[in-house]
């Protein structure tokens, strides 16, 4: 049971930091002009564009300086893989409960 909740706990962690790491992606997304406010029933939000942000920089990303694209991909990617390990953790951690 302690080791399952030793494993949830760096699971939480694992996810916040995934958090973190998304949150740094706005800066060299703004940097690149990539930045695209989302809108939603006719209001725009500029909190919720990470999916048209990221999606315009897939499309324009031979286009963008190589110092910020190589910022973008590594935020993206120990974001995304932070989050891939708290699932994992989370259910490593469901596995090991006691079966009553």
């Amino acid at each position: 049971m302690e080791t399952s909740e030793q494993i949830e706990s760096i699971a939480v962690l694992t996810l916040v930091t995934a958090n973190i790491f998304f949150l740094l992606l706005y800066q060299p997304l703004k940097q690149a002009d990539l930045w695209e406010p989302t809108k939603a029933l006719g209001i725009t939000i500029p909190n919720w564009s990470y999916q048209n942000s990221i999606r315009a920089f897939w499309q324009k990303r031979h286009q963008i300086d190589p110092q910020i694209r190589k910022t973008i991909y590594c935020y993206l990617f120990c974001a995304i893989g932070c989050f891939v390990l708290s699932l994992i953790l989370f259910a490593v951690s469901l596995l090991l409960l006691p079966v009553k």
